[in-house]
């Protein structure tokens, strides 16, 4: 785990733990800054925005927009997309497709594949094929290029209103990820249990 990654997971306990105590964000601000000091200011006032923020789809798209994700997703990210009703689409290695947030799922997809969600009593199931609320996971799509005009391994094609975001790993884009809310799910011809 990066440096980044363990100094988010200390701060975003320490805030989870002044939390529980206190309400008053202006006192948590400051006493988290204290605690870590102004060299993490950055980061803080990002985890701060993220615990206590509403989000939607784009504003948490243009949050995640270049990061490298070598390591993952922040806890406070991945919290903030599930308390927002928002699920964040990724590709990871050469072969699934991930979902995050208010849905987690992952799906096989090496070389592409087409997938679809559907509901089951109250869980948003991946599964593959067409159907309602479908994503098509591409690899290696030639009419996908990131900015140095090398293709980007993974990109998705989809139906559900979403708002795309770059993704790197170790420094090299590797995915045109997305954010979508819940609420834009097509809920016709779902199944019950």
């Amino acid at each position: 785990m990066s440096y980044m990654m363990d100094k988010a997971n200390d701060i975003e306990y320490f805030i989870e733990g002044l939390s529980a105590v206190c309400n008053d964000k202006n006192l948590i601000t400051k006493k988290v800054k204290e605690r870590f000091g102004s060299e993490y200011s950055k980061l803080i006032d990002y985890l701060l925005l993220l615990e206590n923020e509403k989000f939607n789809a784009k504003a948490l798209a243009a949050a995640l927009n270049n990061r490298d994700l070598e390591d993952g997703f922040f806890r406070f990210e991945l919290k903030c997309a599930e308390k927002n009703n928002l699920v964040i689409v990724t590709g990871y290695s050469d072969d699934l497709i991930e979902l995050d947030g208010a849905i987690k799922q992952e799906g096989d997809c090496f070389n592409g594949e087409i997938f679809h969600l559907e509901k089951y009593n109250d869980e948003w199931l991946l599964k593959k094929g067409y159907g309602c609320n479908s994503i098509s996971a591409i690899w290696y799509d030639q009419n996908k290029t990131a900015e140095n005009l090398e293709v980007i391994p993974w990109t998705y094609k989809t139906e559900i209103s979403n708002q795309s975001f770059f993704a790197k790993y170790r420094g090299e884009t590797f995915c045109e990820g997305f954010v979508f809310s819940i609420e834009h799910l097509n809920m016709d011809n779902q199944e019950t249990l």
